[in-house]
C-alpha cells in the first residue's frame, strides 16, 4: 500500500512539473513571436524608404556617361567622368575589388573604368547596345596580367524607346599583357551578330604563345565565346644558353564560314608549321591541321 501511494505521489509531481514547464514555454514563445514581428515590420519600413532601382535611360539622354553611371550605380555616389577617355573614377566594393583582382592592395579605394568598345545592332523588334569596359587601379591591379574586361547589355524596343540595362559584369575576363589591353576589333560572327576579336599573346623564357579571344553578348550578358591558342614558338629559348637548340614555330589562319547554325558562322582554324611533341620530347616535322568550331550552347565548340 505504501509503495502504491509512493507511485501516485511521484506521478502527481511529474504532472505538476509538466504544467509548470508548459506555462514557462508559452509566454516565451509569444514574446519571441512579438520580437520577430517587430523585426520584420522594421525591415519592411526600411525597404519602403529605399530609393527605387533605376535601370532605364530615356533615349534622348542615353550616352556613354549616362551608361557608365547606370552600370556602376552612381546615382547616389561620388564619381568623376572624363570626356577625354570616356571613363569614370569610382570606389569599388570589396566584392568588386576581388572580381577585378586587386591582389596587391585590397584597401585601394579607387578604380578607373573606361569604355574600350561599344557597338549596336538590331535583333527583331529589339535594339541592342553593347559596352565593353577596361578597368585600371594604379598599383592595385596585377601589372603582369591582362586588363579586366567588363560588359554591359542595353536594350530598347519599338514599344519602349528607353534604354534598359539588362546585365553588367564588372569583370568577366582578362585580355592583354603587362597591364595593357590587347588590340581588338569589331567584326561579324553571324549575318546579324557582332563581336569583338582580340589577338593577344604571352612571352616568357624564350617561349611565345598566341591566342584568339572572341567576346560577344549571349542571353543578355557579355561573355567569352571562343578562346584558343593559335600559335607558339620557342625561337628565343636557344639564346638563353640552355643547351637545347631545337626550334619550332607554328601559326594559324582564321576563317569564318556559314555552317549549321543560321545565326553564327563556324570558325575554321588552320594551323601549320612545326611544334613540340611532349610525349616523345621531340620536334615534329612540318604539319598542317584544320579544326572547325560550331556555336552551340552559348560557346564555340570543337566539331569532332
Amino acid at each position: 500500500m505504501n509503495r502504491k501511494l509512493l507511485f501516485i505521489f511521484i506521478a502527481l509531481c511529474l504532472l505538476l512539473e509538466g504544467f509548470q514547464f508548459l506555462n514557462y514555454r508559452k509566454p516565451m514563445k509569444a514574446k519571441y513571436s512579438i520580437v520577430l514581428r517587430q523585426l520584420i515590420s522594421k525591415a519592411s519600413n526600411q525597404a519602403k524608404s529605399l530609393p527605387q532601382l533605376i535601370n532605364e535611360i530615356p533615349e534622348e539622354n542615353f550616352n556613354l556617361e549616362t551608361a557608365l553611371i547606370l552600370m556602376h550605380g552612381f546615382q547616389d555616389t561620388e564619381y568623376t567622368f572624363s570626356d577625354e577617355y570616356h571613363g569614370v573614377r569610382w570606389k569599388p566594393s570589396l566584392h568588386e575589388k576581388r572580381r577585378l583582382n586587386f591582389r596587391l592592395d585590397l584597401n585601394l579605394n579607387e578604380a578607373d573604368t573606361s569604355i574600350a568598345f561599344d557597338y549596336s545592332y538590331t535583333q527583331g523588334d529589339f535594339n541592342k547596345h553593347i559596352i565593353i569596359t577596361e578597368t585600371y587601379g594604379g598599383g592595385g591591379l596585377c601589372r603582369l596580367c591582362g586588363v579586366p574586361l567588363g560588359g554591359a547589355v542595353f536594350t530598347s524596343s519599338k514599344w519602349n524607346s528607353n534604354w534598359r540595362l539588362d546585365n553588367y559584369q564588372v569583370a568577366f575576363a582578362r585580355v592583354g599583357l603587362s597591364g595593357r589591353i590587347a588590340e581588338g576589333k569589331i567584326f561579324n560572327i553571324g549575318p546579324e551578330k557582332k563581336a569583338i576579336m582580340f589577338g593577344h599573346g604571352a612571352t616568357g623564357q624564350g617561349y611565345t604563345h598566341e591566342y584568339l579571344t572572341i567576346v560577344t553578348d549571349v542571353n543578355d550578358r557579355v561573355d567569352v565565346v571562343f578562346l584558343e591558342e593559335t600559335g607558339n614558338d620557342n625561337w628565343g629559348a636557344p639564346l638563353l644558353g640552355t643547351g637545347d637548340n631545337r626550334v619550332w614555330r607554328n601559326s594559324s589562319e582564321i576563317k569564318f564560314v556559314s555552317g549549321q547554325n543560321p545565326d553564327y558562322y563556324d570558325i575554321i582554324v588552320e594551323t601549320s608549321g612545326t611544334r613540340y611533341v611532349r610525349e616523345t620530347d621531340s620536334v615534329s616535322g612540318e604539319f598542317r591541321e584544320v579544326k572547325r568550331y560550331l556555336f552551340k550552347d552559348e560557346k564555340y565548340r570543337l566539331v569532332e
